[in-house]
This record gives structure tokens, sequence and C-alpha cells, in this order.
């Protein structure tokens, strides 16, 4: 079956020169009401990864600089040529130097996906003390594809919550392909207890795959203990398709200079069961300093009615 790199697919997305800004602090959504979000921000590091291989200490530093309290990187990184892994160890103490938090840890889907190459990748969280160990798949499955892997990740919450993980599983797109009257993400659902899997809903590939988060939201209402934050491009031309991307097309942009109802989401964000967000940002068309800053700054300011 057609396979989607998760990485090869975003380094392979070309960048766009930016559209203009409209003034973020004219909106009344940022004037008045309760914060949308009163609680710490985080940073998802595939945000700065290029400037993580190159420079990490400096890079976090940036980071926290910036306002954010908290990052999501992989535990289980795997070392390139010319560019080893970061030690846990070290991450840690960059991590105590910078004031940053880390508690959940997204890594990619191993194959085929045994209990015991979830037990390396556990006691790799294990050695960070994380809270949360993500997965995710970017393969087209079919239904009994979605129901296997459902009950794998039915075993592996299950030690991760002997061990004091929580297992959670984020969306893409795939998921929302249809097969047997039904999708994958349904399924996954459906088919996994709700202790051993948990959500962190990626509100950019919901919205790019025509689906509404606040009906998945409730769906499985305090499923969603995370939250990536995510924008996407406005006036964007009609180009869903799960396996095929067009050549050129960078539809990511900074939280809220996009088309994403943030206060919708936000008004929805406590029954879902969110307890922490991170924002993601795939590609810039700006300095990544500069992005990290503005979506920082409008979701300090967000604000919602009533």
């Amino acid at each position: 079956m057609p396979s989607i790199p998760r990485r090869s697919f975003f380094e392979s997305l070309a960048g766009a020169s930016l559209a203009g800004f409209s003034p973020l602090f004219a909106s009344p959504l940022l004037a008045a009401g309760r914060l949308a979000w009163p609680h710490p921000i985080g940073l998802e590091l595939y945000t700065v990864r290029h400037q993580m291989a190159r420079d990490p200490l400096p890079t976090l530093r940036m980071v926290a600089q910036t306002g954010y309290k908290l990052i999501e990187t992989d535990p289980y990184p795997q070392s390139r040529p010319g560019r080893p892994a970061l030690s846990p160890l070290l991450l840690l103490r960059y991590l105590r130097e910078t004031g940053l938090g880390y508690l959940s840890g997204l890594t990619a889907q191993p194959r085929p996906g045994t209990l015991a190459q979830w037990r390396r990748r556990i006691a790799a969280a294990r050695r960070l003390h994380l809270q949360y160990l993500g997965t995710m798949e970017t393969n087209v499955l079919d239904a009994a594809g979605w129901k296997k892997l459902a009950r794998q990740y039915n075993l592996a919450g299950r030690v991760c919550r002997d061990h004091g993980l929580q297992l959670f599983y984020h969306n893409h797109i795939t998921e929302f392909i249809p097969t047997a009257g039904t999708t994958g993400y349904a399924i996954l659902q459906q088919e996994t207890d709700s202790r051993y899997l948990q959500f962190e809903m990626d509100v950019f590939w919901m919205t790019y795959a025509r689906q509404d988060p606040i009906a998945w939201f409730r769906r499985a209402p305090g499923r969603y203990p995370l939250l990536h934050v995510k924008d996407i491009k406005r006036h964007l031309p009609p180009a869903y398709n799960p396996q095929r991307f067009p050549e050129g097309f960078q539809p990511f942009t900074e939280v809220g200079r996009g088309s994403v109802d943030w206060p919708r989401v936000f008004a929805h964000a406590r029954a879902a069961g969110v307890k922490h967000i991170f924002v993601e940002q795939d590609r810039t068309d700006i300095p990544v300093r500069r992005a990290i800053r503005i979506s920082y700054r409008y979701l300090r300011m967000l604000r919602l009615r009533g």
C-alpha cells in the first residue's frame, strides 16, 4: 500500500511568498473576554529541527526566550551520517539550563510494532521522565490494517500505563480515507481502550483533511489531552489528495494568520480534555524565530467571548 513518509513529505514542500499579514492586535478576539489558553504554551521541536541539528543549546535558549515553557520531541531519535542524535542526558541538561519542561514525546510507528520494540521506546521515554508517549501512522491502511494497529496500541498502551506513561496517537490525514464504510481514525477510537490510548489532535491536518475538529472532540470527549496548534494558509486552492501533494505546495502559516477558527477550537478544548498545547509549523516563509514568536504572541493574547 502507498506510504507518505512524514519527514520526506515535509522536507519536499517548497517555500512560497508570505501573503500580507493582517494586524493581529486590531481583532476584537484579542481585546476582550477571558484568555483562551492561560496555561503554559509548548513548542514541537520539529518546527526548529534544522536549528536543533546545528546548535541545540542556542536553539533551546531561543525557544525559551520567546516565551515557550514546554517542548515536545522524539524521545527515540535516530542518528544520521554526520549528525549523531542528541543523548538523553545531554538533552535533559540543556532543558535544565533553559528552564524548559519536557513531558511529551512523539515518535514514529515502530515496524512491525512488536512489544519488544515498544518496550525500547518506553524505556527511552522513562529515561527522559516523560508523561506522554505518542506515535503516528502515515501509511494508507484498509480497515483490517487499522484494526490490527488498534490491537497493537491496546497492548503497548497497557505497558505504558504500567510504567507511568500515557500512550497517544497523533493524526495526519491518511486516517480519514474512507475504508469499509468508516475511517482509520474512527476505528482507532472505537477499537481501543481509552485507558490505553488517547489522542493528540493536529488541528492543521484535521482541517486539511476536511474534518471538523470540534466534531471529533465531541465523538471522544476527554480523550484529547494534547493539541497541536498549527494553522493553514487562507485561500488555498482545492488540493486535498492524501496520497499526492501538489509540487511546491506550502500550506503552513503562523498561528492566527491562517483560516483555523482558534476561538472555536479553544472554546471546546476543556471538554475535549486538553491539558497541554504545542505549536508546530512544519515550514515557514519567514525566519523561524519570527514565526514562532508570532504564534506565541497570538496565543498569549487570544481571548474568548463570554
